[in-house]
């Protein structure tokens, strides 16, 4: 390998007193981070899918610290996504799920492997397999303009080990142990190789980027590692995508191939004994280049190889690399309104953000870490004492989103640019909007002591009993509860008796007070019965507030079996994060069944009935997420999925011309 320069940048300023006043960092930002690693996945899935479902008896490989391929990567790399080509895992992963989740993934598989590979030419023999490495990794660059520009180098990052959580052990960062088995995967099941068997023999097919056309300005790189040069050399050759103009050209003493037809365009390169790289923007290959001769690589960010590692697994399925200025950039340049986005945007702050996608024998396993920025203010409090209230919510609880210190929270959720005055989450608007309504200030008046544990929850109730309703056929309901640790609370009574009158006054509530399991509860009724909402404590520290008929009394006395001790609780804990600073339980199934228009959070959006059919495999979701020191926050996400029918083969390649539009990469 070719010696690299040494990264420069500008002095980093000197870090802040870790004991001044900071800018706290919640779970909450975590969780935004995780729908951000959700794009990468989705990439994986479809790419890594088309790619492991074509490679057959590939011995197993031992996993490298970081990727292959990120050594030539520029550091200004958006998006670097990292695909196992191991055919095993993707079969297991296929495994999954029930009839109609497997035909919605099997179909955009089948689009990604005709629309991006059959159909643009870039076939080779099975026989040839053996010189593809054991991951590919795709990378997401800045537009080509930026890539003709020369970009400052970004100076690497330093350790992650400054001022860590003395909680977080040395154990629970190690690297997961094996995957267990899955049921089913060896007897029984049809062999990949008759699932795409033809006359003339089965093929497999290179990658190619143009699942980008939609914006153009964006090279997408696929980095094939190289086991056999030789083959390697013959495959770049056999190259010849219909329909295109075929050049070559030279940069830097490297021989690159281009292939034109009309605004689309195809370059590939072999660099030297190492990778086959195939590109959408020619431009890419010269950035690669650079890089190789010397300038900075994504390899060279100390925290990003670090991050990896302590995210570590085994048998990884992919592994997700995020630029967070430059991925904040690009989403503000896709989205037709980005304002209202900007205040709940996953990578907002964060400098970086590394994670590692598994399979696990329930389901899939997402573990990840993000990063601040070395210069600013910008720090993390180092908190982690989450839980608690997990003791007193009912074990049916729906989904409940929790945090350690929702003052922290407001703290720094206030500060993000929500430009939108209209979008309902931003902080002014809010502010401004409970002003109006009952005059009291949010921050003085309620964050002021909300400086503990808090937590928001779906809890099922039964359906009040109605004359005219068959027995047994009312639907089960779920009321909402707000908890949250009040560290003075004369002030929140006093907030909440001002609460009182401006219900009973302005809007005419019945306002009434009760004794319920030994503690005092404030009703609200409205006029017309149709609303329902009571508040109260549950301890001397925890207050509550409930909309629904009869949610207090699942709260009120305290639940025999609580959700900390329940299933939902239990089969989606982490395996890492023992101390936590915020957790996100959906119990999918039954908030299914209580209704079925609820929205799911973090789940992307599918086309036509698509979601309704892999909300339908899952069973279970737990996110769990720690601040790992002033700079870093750690998440780990278990999504349990149903196991359901057999699988079948897939259709055999489509050759036939590729239609105007890609397969949907949203």
């Amino acid at each position: 390998m070719k010696p690299k320069g040494k990264p420069t940048g500008r002095s980093p300023q000197p870090r802040r007193n870790p004991k001044a006043p900071s800018k706290p960092a919640s779970v909450i930002r975590s969780r935004r981070t995780i729908r951000a690693v959700l794009l990468g996945g989705a990439i994986a899935l479809g790419m890594g899918g088309a790619l492991g479902y074509f490679l057959v008896d590939r011995r197993t490989v031992a996993v490298q610290d970081v990727p292959p391929g990120v050594d030539v990567l520029p550091q200004t790399t958006l998006m670097a996504v990292s695909i196992s080509t191991d055919p095993t895992q993707w079969r297991r992963l296929r495994a999954l799920g029930t009839p109609a989740s497997r035909a919605v993934l099997d179909e955009q598989l089948v689009q990604w492997r005709d629309r991006l590979l059959t159909q643009n030419g870039l076939q080779i023999d099975r026989a040839t397999a053996a010189w593809l490495g054991s991951e590919v990794t795709l990378a997401l660059l800045p537009s080509a303009e930026d890539l003709l520009e020369q970009s400052p180098p970004v100076a690497p990052s330093p350790s992650l080990d400054s001022s860590e959580d003395p909680n977080l052990s040395e154990d629970s960062l190690e690297a997961d142990r094996p995957d267990a088995p899955i049921d089913g995967e060896a007897d029984g099941e049809p062999e990949l190789g008759a699932e795409i068997a033809t006359p003339e023999g089965a093929i497999i097919e290179l990658p190619t980027p143009s699942f980008v056309e939609q914006d153009a300005q964006r090279p997408l790189l696929a980095v094939l590692p190289v086991t056999d040069v030789e083959q390697a050399q013959q495959a770049l050759a056999d190259l010849s995508p219909p329909q295109t103009t075929a050049s070559s050209r030279t940069y830097r003493g490297q021989a690159i191939r281009e292939f034109v037809d009309g605004d689309r365009t195809l370059a590939a390169m072999l660099l030297g004994d190492r990778y086959l790289i195939i590109t959408n923007q020619s431009a890419a290959l010269d950035a690669v280049i650079d890089t190789d001769q010397g300038e900075p690589s994504l390899e060279q960010i100390a925290t990003y190889g670090e991050a990896l590692r302590d995210v570590a697994a085994t048998q990884p399925l992919a592994r997700i690399y995020l630029n967070g200025p430059g991925m904040k950039e690009w989403a503000i340049a896709r989205s037709a309104q980005p304002a209202p986005l900007l205040g709940l945007s996953p990578i907002q702050r964060n400098q970086g953000v590394a994670a590692t996608v598994s399979l696990e024998a329930s389901g899939l396993r997402l573990r990840g870490m993000g990063w601040l920025p070395l210069e600013g203010d910008d720090r993390h409090t180092v908190s982690n004492q989450a839980g608690g209230l997990l003791d007193l919510l009912p074990d049916d609880a729906l989904m409940v989103v929790s945090g350690d210190n929702f003052k922290d929270f407001w703290e720094t959720y206030r500060q993000q640019p929500v430009a939108n005055p209209r979008n309902p989450l931003n902080p002014n608007t809010l502010h401004e909007a409970i002003v109006g309504s009952t005059g009291l200030a949010l921050d003085q008046d309620f964050v002021n002591w909300m400086d503990g544990e808090f937590a928001l929850a779906l809890v099922a109730i039964a359906p009040e009993p109605s004359p005219n309703a068959a027995s047994g056929n009312a639907p089960e309901q779920a009321g909402l509860v707000l908890m949250a640790e009040s560290s003075d609370r004369p002030t929140t009574e006093n907030t909440l008796k001002r609460l009182d009158d401006v219900m009973g006054n302005r809007y005419r509530y019945q306002i009434s007070a009760a004794d319920i399991g030994g503690q005092p509860v404030v009703n609200w009724v409205s006029r017309f019965g149709s609303l329902t909402a009571s508040h109260g404590w549950l301890d001397g520290r925890t207050a509550f507030f409930v909309l629904g008929t009869s949610v207090v009394n699942a709260l009120l006395p305290a639940p025999a079996q609580p959700l900390s001790d329940s299933d939902l609780a239990t089969a989606t804990q982490s395996l890492d994060l023992a101390a936590y600073n915020g957790r996100v339980l959906i119990d999918v199934e039954q908030l299914r069944q209580v209704n079925r228009s609820i929205p799911i959070p973090l789940l992307p959006q599918l086309p036509g009935s698509s979601s309704d059919a892999i909300l339908e495999a899952m069973r279970q979701i737990g996110i769990t997420s720690a601040i790992r020191s002033d700079r870093t926050t750690q998440f780990d996400v278990r999504v349990l999925l149903k196991r359901e029918g057999d699988l079948q083969p897939l259709p055999p390649p489509d050759t036939t011309p590729a239609p105007a539009d890609g397969p949907d990469t949203n």
